[in-house]
């Protein structure tokens, strides 16, 4: 199977975070669910992180990050740090190893076998992982204006946590197929003109 080239992942990664952000902004609010929308955009981050690894993650991330903050800014540089750093924190967990990685834990623990896990369960981790921090951090921010936590604000936190992964699965298979993750390999017999 020929390898993607990085290159080409990026010039996919960058106009697709685009084209999450105008989906999200635009048609997500048609979407809710017990009056909460889920969040496509970390949805999109959580793919990006395994199919393209933590350079892929880290640009995308930054583009939603910047769009979110000149768009919807109420605390100065929240959604500008807090898209990258957390994609980032979360990359570090579920992208894919790379061979230099797996080199040095064969090493260090050379009586177990380190497996990871299939891309598909990463993607809803890294989609729990991000959309949880970033609740918390959002509900700190409630609390800290002088809003009372209730049990509401917790339970819709978590439908949107909830949404989010379904999002994550539902998105997975089709950003996947548009970077160039499922195609075939085309095997030519010889004498057979195409």
């Amino acid at each position: 199977m020929k390898k993607i080239s990085s290159i080409r992942k990026l010039l996919v990664v960058i106009p697709g975070a685009l084209l999450v952000f105008l989906i999200q902004t635009c048609a997500m609010d048609y979407f809710r669910f017990s009056g909460v929308c889920g969040n496509l955009m970390i949805a999109y981050l959580a793919v990006v992180i395994v199919s393209c690894g933590k350079k892929g993650a880290f640009c995308a991330s930054c583009m939603i990050g910047i769009l979110m903050e000149t768009t919807l800014s109420q605390v100065q540089a929240l959604y500008i740090i807090c898209y990258p750093v957390l994609t980032m924190l979360w990359a570090q967990a579920t992208a894919d190893k790379t061979e230099r990685q797996r080199e040095k834990w064969a090493v260090l623990h050379p009586n177990r076998v380190r497996e990871e896990l299939p891309p598909f369960l990463r993607i809803l981790f890294a989609a729990a992982g991000i959309s949880g921090t970033m609740e918390v951090i959002l509900l700190g921010y409630v609390y800290l204006n002088g809003v009372p936590i209730t049990w509401v604000h917790i339970g819709r936190s978590a439908v949107q946590i909830g949404y989010t992964i379904l999002l994550s699965m539902a998105a997975a298979f089709p950003i996947r197929a548009a970077l160039g993750m499922y195609r075939r390999s085309v095997r030519r017999v010889a004498g057979e003109m195409r």
